[in-house]
């Protein structure tokens, strides 16, 4: 992916970065690498971000901007029902991880909390954020489909595990058989806890 030197962006060096950090992690993601990806030079890159932390940064805040807009606001649309918002939510992570990311497996929220949580308590606090609205949408959702609020709270805390293990295991052998047949069962098992079919 090449931008000529004219059109290169803060916006566009944080996009062309969290491609990389997708498909390497944050740290396998160094400032020359960013910068050959985009075919700019250091000094247009430190132009935008003096230091790599400055654009982990930017690149955190884009991913998580991301995530809860795609992932995480169907769990808490008003204009859809229960089984609707997990329906949703579930074609956003298909999109997210399995047709946004080529052929790696990735997951920004999952590289966060292994590599960059504990360096930053600002971060590990944005993760945590993130990950409890993740949660709490789940819950909400199965609640207001008719799950008990003790079966809704287990059944959103398994589907994160699930969702992010899956992830994981994808990772680390690239096949997208088992990541869609994870999301496929677990996206079932959650209509099921839900006790009304609208």
């Amino acid at each position: 992916m090449g931008y000529s030197k004219g059109s290169t962006t803060r916006a566009s060096i944080v996009e062309g970065a969290a491609q990389l950090v997708l498909a390497r992690g944050f740290s396998g993601t160094l400032v020359d690498d960013v910068c050959a990806h985009l075919g700019i030079t250091r000094g247009r890159l430190t132009h935008h971000f003096r230091t790599r932390e400055q654009l982990i940064d930017a690149v955190q805040e884009y991913a998580f901007t991301f995530f809860r807009a795609t992932v995480v606001a169907p769990l808490s649309d008003p204009s859809l029902t229960p089984r609707k918002r997990i329906k949703a939510s579930f074609t956003a992570m298909r999109r997210v991880y399995l047709e946004l990311s080529g052929d790696v497996r990735g997951c920004f929220i999952g590289h966060s909390a292994m590599e960059t949580a504990t360096r930053s308590p600002e971060m590990a606090l944005r993760l945590e954020e993130i990950l409890e609205d993740w949660r709490g949408g789940f819950a909400a959702t199965l609640k207001a489909g008719g799950a008990t609020k003790a079966r809704s709270d287990e059944a959103a805390l398994i589907a994160l595990a699930t969702i992010e293990g899956a992830v994981l295991l994808a990772r680390a052998r690239p096949d997208d058989t088992k990541l869609r047949s994870t999301f496929g069962a677990l996206e079932r098992m959650l209509l099921e806890k839900m006790r009304d079919s609208a």
